[in-house]
């Protein structure tokens, strides 16, 4: 008795199933009866609109936007900039985060007297929290690709702690605190202004004294 019955309420169930399904399926084959365009066009949509709300939740998930920014020990905009107990040695991180994967350029003192032309490193990394990151800061030396050194990353509000943690530290502060510069937000431009005070015309007057000698000889 209980075999049967078991046999039967399965039977049963799939009926069920069967009959509650009825509706969708009309629906469905009225959609494609009646217009077809409209449905396997909204079908094609589908992918596109999946990856924008996907694209927008990990963006909101990993907060891109409080992270993307100019970050530096000498913001402006601020009444209370005094107050923030930012560092003193002059520092500037330009992050561009999406979906939790940072992009950008990192700018030291230090870093001015390493590298002949440019005023920066590049940065790659990811946020592995709302409030966390890590960094690698690297750059192209003859063509090849070269990791200089690895960041840990602690973002407050608009306040950023950086802490360097592997390869070439001496380059970077021992611990660097520094605000989000509001009146930089928006720009997509890299290396704003000049960082290495005088580095440029160092550079001028080099080349041309080389070039005057090539010429001499």
């Amino acid at each position: 008795m209980t075999k049967t019955t078991g046999l039967n309420w399965r039977r049963w169930r799939k009926v069920g199933v069967w009959i509650v399904g009825l509706p969708l399926v009309g629906a469905i084959a009225s959609a494609v009866v009646l217009n077809p365009a409209n449905f396997f066009g909204g079908l094609r949509a589908i992918p596109g609109e999946f990856r924008k709300t996907s694209d927008e939740f990990w963006g909101w998930y990993h907060n891109d936007a409080a992270w993307t920014g100019y970050w530096t020990n000498s913001p402006e905009g601020y009444v209370d900039a005094p107050d923030m107990n930012l560092s003193d040695e002059s520092m500037v991180v330009d992050l561009i985060v999406e979906k939790g994967v940072i992009d950008g350029t990192i700018s030291t003192k230090p870093i001015c007297g390493a590298t002949p032309f440019n005023e920066f490193f590049l940065v790659r990394g990811t946020i592995s929290g709302s409030k966390s990151a890590t960094i690698i800061v690297w750059d192209i030396f003859q063509g090849d690709k070269a990791d200089i050194a690895k960041l840990e990353l602690r973002r407050d509000g608009v306040i950023l702690t950086v802490v360097p943690k592997e390869g070439t530290t001496r380059l970077f502060p021992k611990e660097a605190r520094l605000a989000l510069d509001p009146t930089k937000q928006g720009s997509t431009e890299t290396g704003r202004g000049e960082f290495c005070e005088g580095k440029r015309e160092d550079v001028v007057k080099s080349l041309s004294e080389t070039a005057k000698d090539a010429a001499k000889k």
